[in-house]
């Protein structure tokens, strides 16, 4: 008999006597695998600052150990190994001893890195992104067996977890689903480029995303960003700086803008301005224009809620909308799904593409949409989109009050004062680009 079975043997010896069976038998039983004979892959994930010792009950749920005791003893007292965090593969086919020496031994499986690029909307997260150009389009999170895309937008419109709970309750900063708003989360996972384990299921992507967001809002010290995030008092103390000195937060800042005292509010109000700004810039990596066309859209929101009537250009007639072509494609797409998996293409004149629903902007021009249309991010850590749609100086960066992006390779932005001056834009500058590239 090898040590190892020896010191178990004997250690089950004492729990032989009390239950009147040998120590031999006791240790065949719980050392062999959980399920002789199965050839089935499990992902075991050891999380941070954990000791083989802490595994024994997990292990055991997972149905990959018989008895998490044994496990536990043996490898505090006998078998004492350095334990790297990560994703394993074990088997339930797999004795105890097989079990440990693989956790001992094995090299963690890599992460799986996932893109989501600024401006998509949640009905595209889990949707087919090509990998390379010899490679047939895949679903963004084809590498986790456990993601669920069903789930991923029921949680998603839905704003409640699968178990029921709400999303809201486990991250204060997010709003529960708006009256009118066809998605509850839109807007508010953060696109970045994440490293997720093969264990992560939906819920897991989506909060991880949700922490992502928290963060941008209220950063921690760099040893530890998500240290304020999770408590609306210590976030709320640690808000983001904005504006170019810097001087001010972003929750205070929003509040104004968006004339409610409600946090939560405030920052969805912000979320949905930057989030039609991210769909009306340019693709300039600059993102220069951010600022202007989140200023002018600003500008069109206060007139909507009355704020701003004098200073209408007088050539405008009765302009009183925000007029974002995104809005309407937006609102067509919500109830049409589209068969090629373009969210964004243009259909019909934006006035009347789902003319009825509240996200058209053309049509509705009492505020701004019922939420987000997409969420912002961009390049940067500190998102310049969000941030501009939270600058201080919103609503009187510029006096122009229309804009379009000529068709040169880069977008450029052109921007007009008066209705004349826009019309004169489009005529020059709408789908040409005669200033050269």
């Amino acid at each position: 008999m090898k040590r190892s079975a020896l010191v178990i043997t004997l250690f089950l010896a004492l729990v032989a006597s009390a239950c009147g069976f040998g120590a031999g038998t006791a240790y065949f039983n719980v050392t062999q695998p959980a399920n002789p004979g199965s050839t089935a892959q499990v992902y075991f994930e050891v999380k941070d600052g954990e000791t083989p010792s802490d595994l024994g009950p997990r292990l055991q749920e997972a149905g990959l150990i018989r008895n998490a005791t044994v496990f536990t003893y043996y490898t505090k007292y006998i078998k004492k190994f350095d334990l790297k965090s990560g994703v394993y593969t074990l088997s339930p086919g797999d004795t105890m001893d097989k079990i440990i020496q693989t956790l001992e031994t094995a090299t963690p499986i890599p992460q799986v890195t996932v893109t989501i690029g600024p401006g998509l909307r949640v009905l595209e997260y889990p949707g087919m992104v090509k990998l390379s150009d010899d490679e047939p389009a895949v679903p963004r999170f084809h590498d986790l067996p456990r993601f669920n895309a069903e789930n991923f937008i029921k949680i998603a419109t839905t704003g409640k977890y699968m178990d029921g709970t709400n999303v809201s309750d486990s991250y204060w900063f997010v709003a529960p689903l708006h009256k009118d708003a066809k998605f509850a989360l839109e807007g508010y996972l953060y696109p970045d480029t994440y490293s997720f384990n093969k264990t992560d299921n939906e819920e897991d992507v989506i909060n991880r995303m949700l922490d992502e967001f928290g963060m941008v809002l209220c950063p921690g010290p760099e040893d530890n960003p998500g240290a304020y995030f999770d408590d609306a008092k210590s976030c709320q103390a640690h808000m983001a700086k904005v504006g170019a000195d810097k001087s001010t937060d972003i929750l205070t800042v929003a509040k104004a803008k968006f004339f409610t005292d409600d946090p939560v509010e405030a920052i969805y109000k912000a979320l949905t301005l930057a989030s039609i700004v991210v769909k009306e810039s340019g693709i300039r990596e600059d993102h220069v224009d951010r600022g202007q066309i989140a200023d002018i859209l600003y500008r069109r929101y206060l007139v909507s809620v009355g704020k701003l009537a004098p200073a209408v250009p007088s050539d405008a007639g009765s302009y009183k909308c925000l007029d974002a072509d995104p809005t309407a494609w937006y609102a067509y797409f919500s109830d049409h799904a589209p068969t090629d998996g373009n969210y964004w293409a243009v259909v019909d004149s934006p006035s009347k593409v789902a003319p009825d629903s509240p996200y058209n902007t053309y049509t509705h021009c009492t505020d701004l949409p019922p939420g987000p249309i997409a969420a912002p991010g961009g390049v940067e850590k500190g998102d310049p989109f969000l941030y501009s749609a939270a600058d201080p100086n919103l609503g009187s960066i510029t006096k122009a009050f229309f804009y379009l992006h000529d068709g040169c390779l880069h977008r450029r932005l052109h921007v007009a004062t008066t209705y004349a001056q826009q019309l004169a834009n489009i005529n020059k500058y709408n789908g040409k680009c005669p200033d050269g590239d």
